[in-house]
């Protein structure tokens, strides 16, 4: 995680003295200082994000399923945001309830 991070900025100093870290169950929380800023990024399995300028950076690794999860895992709050739009513009666009198209 650490390579893919510093093609973003380079980090003064050792990295490894600078990283504070958060674990929860499966996930990190990871913090580096850089010449430019702080960098913070979430980790779960083999998989990391990142924000930066608005952007978020995901990298993930693995079979196809593995792969999947840890993209859900670190984008799932981006996923209910827009799943909730979705909602919304499905009956703006089409007079029906999200309900009408998703089986339950």
């Amino acid at each position: 995680m650490l390579d893919e991070i510093s093609w973003c900025d380079k980090f003064t100093g050792s990295l490894l003295g600078k990283l504070n870290l958060a674990i929860g169950v499966s996930s990190a929380e990871i913090e580096a200082t850089t010449e430019k800023g702080t960098i913070r990024a979430t980790e779960y399995g083999k998989g990391y994000r990142f924000d930066k300028n608005g952007w978020i950076y995901v990298h993930i690794e693995g079979e196809p399923y593995e792969r999947g999860f840890h993209h859900g895992y670190l984008v799932a709050s981006e996923l209910d945001e827009i799943l909730e739009s979705l909602k919304y513009l499905t009956y703006w666009n089409t007079g029906k309830d999200w309900e009408f198209f998703v089986e339950k």
